[in-house]
């Protein structure tokens, strides 16, 4: 039934009667209020001349000549549609309309306009539908006053009876503060410029007060509500659902904007400040771009849908140079241009954003840049861009919120958070594959609950669950640090706590490669999961799992990824598992998962992901390691070597990897060959060497990246506090360029000065052999670990530590008691470079504090001791 039967036309005008002004005020000139001063004849121009426009208007077109449909939401789009050609009165040709097809078009959108419905029902989830009318209804109207038509009593009545039920609705202390008031006060507010003709005109049409209203509720809710004052906090309802609302605040704010531009004054005042030209505004708009997929998808965290993309922010690329970056890429899984017609789809899905687009000049980019990296951690959003070995873009996200960026600035949440602190999706060769699925619907939900904590480590089979009681009220906060990016590298930690666990999840993107190394604590025995979701399924055949190594492989469109996992603990165990996804709106897939556990107190995971061509052989994957003080996992294809090692100590050790032997005390280590490039990662390092070479000192713990190509060393320094880095150096420098600090170079040492926080470099060699072995002025003894165990209990027999040598040295330890008295002493005699393990058998000793010390010949190193009761 339709909204013309429930609500006959001369109804509604008998109700509305009381309210229509007693005089209307003449007009003499009128501007549309999307299209810019003068604007007209350059729109009209365009359609005639660019075969883009020319062909979404004539998509365009067939919408006006159409029918009404059954609901007043497509009737309101065929009447938008009908104004618009009427107003702009050329043809799909580009050919100017005959005045008969103008007519037409005039009396249809005329027709539709007397008979809308202005009522606004109490069911919340019902004002996202009328928030769309109420915009694609003032803006018909306006476009006919701009083509000349006569101003319509009955019209001004109906939609300024519209716009008062809209106003009650947002005033109503149960307005929720989410996308769907953000949609109805951005459809009141274009009500209210499409009306400022009636200011003043009768004390029911108050188009200034709901200009004033509008923009007053959408900065509560979108600076106190979604996001905070700034809008580095991005917005807490996701990326689906900040394009929904954006459908009908973006036609606000152009109108807005175009008016500024224009130098109007708006009901006898000075335009209101433009949101376009806000920084806060744009803080948010960058974000949303910063999160696109290299197709032009959203990434679908939380509930947006695996098809999701965000065409119409390409609208704000008139308003300056930098905004062209907005235009949204359209390309399909394989790379190739989208059909126009399915991009036109897309622009009126909700809402009919066509004639908005054709307005600002908007364009589709033929390709999306690939961009830096970008993280943003009080949005809870990292992006870690690389490409592949054929330049095609690689896309790593990440999510991990806090705060507002979580909480919706309430206690119970937005509704949409879905327990996914630390989910990834990983993109390359032109298809998603590794997935974070989001829910298809509310209605839905159920199908997926327990994909609901994708990819994070369960705890005992379970994560920081949003749908179960008492999760979905508190959820968890997660916090993102450590980042450090640069040329075809990046990498940032993900801190969290759930089911009385500390979790940490370590992300890296080398070029095309994913590495993960997760890591879980607890003060007593839980069964860790990992999750890996690939975006593939045995029954099809696109899924196929190596049980022996540890991987598995998914293939999706053009494009293969091999996951491998390597867990510590003597027990690991690996199956794969059928979970749900949501490749659409209502629409369920299934995907095969690989779930790895392992049962302690303590759990670490390095899970490496490497794409490929479909159905090319899978690389070699091999894992090492203990499962107690190291694992490690490696990759090897064509031309190039991967290695992933985590330390699963508190101090440093001798690990072999992929045949090498690596010394440090980093709590990470990533090393890869490729070619004649070797890179080098190591987080919370004061020490590695590689075999018997050292490759780096350190005074106090750095993150630290290397990549040595050809004659060329590059690095990137993250130091907490200012240290003394060193690099052993096989050739001389020929020039050292440093952004921050100082440098010098000492017997085959380059010595760097480095202040806390970031610092790169390069340098560039000569072919003149230095010194090689470190002088004496470099001390002995570069690390002391703590000591372990701590704290020691009465009884104890044995205290160790590790320490790292950079050259053969006497070594003595000594514990001493608060009185400085000797209770327990070892010489170890002459000891190698290198790291190694100094045990001390001890005596029986009291509760108290103890000092450890450590000597050589030309250093003392102490560490604190505590025994307890």
């Amino acid at each position: 039934m339709t909204y013309r039967l429930l609500f006959p036309a001369v109804a509604i005008l008998l109700a509305v009667a009381p309210l229509l002004p007693a005089q209307v005020k003449p007009l003499a000139a009128r501007s549309p209020l999307h299209v810019r001063a003068g604007g007209g004849d350059a729109l009209r121009a365009r359609i005639a001349t660019d075969p883009f426009a020319r062909h979404l208007y004539a998509h365009l077109l067939g919408t006006a000549a159409g029918e009404a449909g059954a609901t007043q939401r497509q009737t309101s789009r065929v009447a938008l549609a009908a104004s618009f050609a009427a107003y702009v009165g050329l043809g799909e040709n580009g050919t100017p309309l005959s005045d008969s097809m103008r007519q037409k078009f005039f009396r249809k959108a005329e027709l539709l306009l007397r008979g809308l419905s202005p009522m606004v029902q109490s069911n919340t989830d019902e004002w996202q539908w009328r928030a769309v009318e109420l915009t694609q209804f003032a803006g018909a109207y306006d476009f006919l006053l701009a083509a000349g038509a006569p101003e319509d009593p009955a019209i001004d009545a109906l939609l300024t009876s519209f716009a008062i039920q809209a106003e009650k609705r947002l005033s109503s202390v149960f307005a929720p503060g989410n996308n769907l008031t953000l949609k109805l006060a951005g459809s009141l507010g274009t009500a209210a410029l499409a009306l400022r003709h009636l200011e003043g005109c009768g004390d029911s049409a108050r188009p200034a007060a709901w200009v004033a209203r509008a923009s007053k509720i959408i900065d509560i809710i979108v600076w106190n509500t979604q996001s905070n004052a700034s809008g580095a906090a991005g917005y807490s309802e996701g990326p689906y659902y900040f394009r929904y609302a954006m459908l009908q605040l973006l036609p606000f704010f152009h109108a807005l904007d175009t008016f500024a531009e224009q130098k109007l004054g708006l009901f006898d005042q000075p335009a209101p400040a433009s949101p376009l030209r806000d920084a806060r505004w744009i803080a948010l708009w960058d974000w949303i771009s910063d999160l696109r997929m290299p197709d032009g998808r959203l990434p679908a965290f939380e509930d947006t849908y695996m098809e999701s993309r965000f065409p119409e922010l390409a609208v704000l690329g008139s308003i300056g140079p930098k905004h062209q970056d907005y235009a949204w890429p359209m390309r399909d899984a394989a790379g190739a241009a989208l059909d126009e017609d399915l991009l036109f789809a897309a622009m009126d899905e909700t809402f009919d954003f066509r004639a908005e687009y054709l307005c600002a000049g908007a364009r589709p980019a033929d390709t999306a840049p690939i961009g830096a990296s970008r993280v943003r951690p009080d949005a809870g959003y990292a992006v870690l861009r690389g490409s592949d070995t054929d330049g095609g873009a690689v896309f790593f996200g990440l999510i991990g919120k806090h705060g507002i960026a979580r909480t919706h600035g309430s206690a119970i949440g937005s509704g949409h958070k879905q327990a996914n602190e630390t989910a990834f999706i990983f993109y390359a060769r032109n298809s998603v594959l590794a997935q974070e699925p989001a829910y298809p619907s509310y209605d839905m939900r159920d199908a997926v609950m327990y994909s609901a904590n994708h990819n994070v480590l369960l705890v005992d089979g379970e994560g920081p669950d949003a749908t179960g009681y008492p999760g979905f009220l508190l959820g968890v906060d997660a916090w993102m640090e450590d980042t450090l990016s640069g040329k075809d590298f990046s990498t940032l930690s993900i801190r969290t706590r759930y089911r009385a666990a500390n979790i940490t999840r370590d992300a890296f993107l080398l070029g095309d490669l994913g590495i993960l190394i997760d890591r879980a604590s607890s003060g007593g025995e839980h069964t860790f999961t990992h999750q890996l979701h690939g975006n593939g399924l045995g029954a099809d055949r696109t899924f196929v799992f190596d049980s022996c190594n540890g991987a598995g492989t998914w293939m999706h469109g053009n494009a293969q990824l091999t996951g491998a996992v390597a867990a510590s603990g003597a027990t690991s165990q690996q199956t794969a598992v059928v979970r749900s996804h949501a490749p659409a709106y209502k629409t369920i897939a299934k995907h095969h998962a690989l779930y790895t556990s392992t049962r302690g107190g303590d759990a670490a995971f390095v899970t490496l992901l490497v794409p490929s061509a479909a159905r090319a052989a899978p690389p070699r994957v091999t894992r090492s390691g203990d499962g107690r003080a190291w694992i490690a996992s490696s990759i090897t294809r064509p031309g190039e070597h991967l290695c992933v090692a985590a330390n699963l100590t508190d101090g440093a050790l001798t690990m072999i990897a992929a045949e090498r032997t690596l010394t440090s005390d980093a709590k990470n280590i990533v090393r890869a060959v490729r070619g004649a490039d070797t890179l080098l990662y190591a987080a919370g390092a004061r020490s590695l060497s590689l075999d018997a070479e050292t490759v780096l000192l350190s005074d106090a713990p750095v993150d630290v990246y290397l990549r040595h190509a050809g004659d060329t060393l590059a690095f990137l320094v993250d130091a907490d506090a200012a240290t003394d880095l060193r690099l052993p150096l096989r050739f001389e420098p020929e020039h050292v360029a440093l952004s921050r600090g100082a440098w010098a170079m000492e017997h085959g040492v380059l010595r760097l000065a480095v202040p806390a926080g970031r610092s790169e470099g390069v340098v560039l060699l000569s072919r003149v052999l230095t010194h090689q072995v470190p002088t004496a002025d470099m001390p002995s003894v570069s690390f002391l670990s703590p000591p372990w165990p701590q704290p020691l209990e009465p009884g104890s027999r044995h205290l160790s530590v590790h320490v790292a040598l950079t050259r053969g040295s006497v070594l003595r330890a000594t514990l001493v008691n608060t009185m400085g008295r000797t209770v327990a002493e070892r010489d170890f005699g002459l000891c190698p470079a290198g790291v190694r393990q100094l045990a001390l058998e001890l005596p029986g000793l009291v509760p108290g504090m103890y000092l450890l010390r450590v000597e050589s010949k030309d250093l003392i190193l102490t560490r604190p001791v505590l025994v307890v009761r």
